[in-house]
């Protein structure tokens, strides 16, 4: 192999391979000085990086550029640059001339249109055109290190979507805010609807301003709590999820529940701890609503079994499907049963059988209608007797 190719990977290979005796630039022994200098260079690259040498633009490339050719990769070393990529040559090919004419250019995120899989698909490349020139200085060819970018630009579109619909959410939303601490500046920036809810200048607070100014807001019982999940979850990069209260001015509590994690920008790597902060009052206050109900019917349900096993009478409670839930101690007596009677249906069990039908007529109209239902039947006691 010459000297120039041995160093080139799979793509010197196959230059060394070919046979170029009928090729335009002619047998590789043929090759002028500045060509075999100019593709030792781009084969010894780590950057995806081509030559297109002579009148023709004949394309030669080295390993790292073919993943860019997808296939036409079988059929592209030695070609004319305009025939492989004839697809994108109206918006890449007026550089091509002006290289050969002694300029160089830089383009970034540069957007085009290939047919390189199959099918045509938009694709974008920052790639740098120079020319290559030879002892004499004459351009003979055009040099271009070329990386594509289209996974990258279309994560970025991705993450900006998704960010232009959260902030469309946020907005009809009303009640939740937009928080973000930045790890390098210590900065935080937060939203209108976020600064409202701590009573916070909005202006100073989309500014960017200190972290304390927030937490030194929250309760003074929930504080301590919700530093130590800001801190876990930074940290850890987990999930931050906390409840607290912040004591507003009208003497009233608001409820947030704040949720959030540690973000890298896509583009600088840079490090946020970012999340939203949703007004949980209205759900909070429900939820204590609804704790003072069942307190109070636990205290109900107490008195009413302090009543109930202090008169004379039978008495016991089911649900709608006529499972016993209660059984007083005067029922007990009168049957002879014991507490294993709860959770069967011991108060129909006794019930004689000719008066059974209208006792289940009579409770089933009351479970549809909600009205109370009074009915004579005999009951059998302890003695077997129906009474």
């Amino acid at each position: 192999m010459h000297a120039f190719l041995s160093n080139g990977g799979a793509a010197g290979a196959r230059i060394a391979a070919r046979d170029w005796t009928r090729h335009p630039l002619g047998p590789i022994d043929a090759w002028p000085a500045a060509l075999r200098t100019s593709l030792g260079l781009i084969l010894g690259s780590s950057f995806p990086t081509f030559l297109a040498w002579g009148p023709d633009l004949a394309l030669i490339y080295n390993d790292a550029y073919e993943p860019l050719l997808g296939m036409k990769a079988d059929d592209a070393l030695g070609r004319p640059l305009p025939d492989v990529w004839a697809e994108a040559w109206d918006s890449v090919g007026p550089y091509a001339r002006r290289v050969m004419a002694g300029e160089s250019f830089f383009f970034e995120n540069f957007a085009t249109r290939l047919e390189r899989h199959g099918y045509p698909e938009q694709a974008w490349f920052t790639f740098s055109y120079s020319p290559a020139r030879d002892e004499t200085g004459a351009v003979c060819g055009v040099m271009c290190t070329v990386i594509e970018v289209t996974d990258k630009l279309r994560a970025l579109a991705r993450h900006k979507e998704a960010e232009e619909r959260l902030a469309l959410s946020l907005e009809a939303s009303g009640n939740i805010g937009t928080w973000s601490y930045d790890l390098g500046t210590a900065a935080t920036h937060v939203d209108e609807r976020f600064a409202r809810l701590f009573q916070v200048d909005a202006a100073l607070a989309r500014d960017g301003t200190e972290l304390t100014r927030f937490t030194d807001m929250i309760h003074p019982a929930d504080r301590p709590r919700v530093l130590a999940a800001i801190d876990h979850a930074i940290l850890t990069e987990t999930l931050y999820d906390v409840e607290y209260r912040i004591p507003q001015l009208s003497g009233v509590d608001v409820w947030v529940n704040a949720r959030g994690k540690v973000f890298a920008d896509p583009e600088t790597g840079a490090r946020r701890f970012a999340g939203i902060a949703v007004d949980i009052t209205e759900r909070k206050r429900a939820e204590q609503a609804q704790a003072a109900a069942e307190r109070a019917m636990q205290v109900s349900e107490a008195k009413f079994r302090l009543i109930a096993n202090a008169i004379p009478q039978l008495v016991w409670s089911a649900g709608p499907d006529g499972v016993n839930d209660y059984l007083n101690s005067r029922w007990h007596e009168f049957t002879g049963l014991l507490e294993e009677r709860i959770g069967g249906n011991g108060w129909l069990a006794l019930v004689h059988p000719d008066d059974l039908p209208l006792l289940e007529a009579r409770w089933r109209a009351s479970l549809a209608s909600g009205a109370p239902y009074e009915v004579e039947h005999r009951m059998r006691d302890r003695h077997g007797e129906f009474r």
